[in-house]
């Protein structure tokens, strides 16, 4: 029983690692865009035309309660595209 413990601690570590890379990465690609946004900690809103909540961590964002998902250069294209005043 000890070695599924330990192998399941170890995917844990594995997850926490990955998604803390993903939050870096996506967050850096965020604010190289200049969009104006809030930064809340693990969610990063954006309130202009648009609503629409970032998860760096994930890569996914809501907007209109649905969930989307792809990284921050696809929200990046998506929010362009969709927000009527542009940049």
């Amino acid at each position: 029983m000890g070695d599924m413990r330990d192998d399941f601690l170890a995917l844990t570590q594995a997850r926490k690692e990955r998604h803390a890379a993903w939050f870096e990465k996506n967050k850096e690609e965020i604010i190289k865009s200049s969009l104006t946004f809030v930064d809340k900690g693990t969610v990063l809103l954006f309130r202009n035309n648009i609503k629409a909540d970032f998860y760096p961590h994930t890569g996914r964002w809501r907007s209109n309660n649905k969930t989307y998902s792809g990284g921050a250069k696809t929200f990046i294209n998506w929010f362009l595209k969709n927000d009527k005043r542009g940049r």
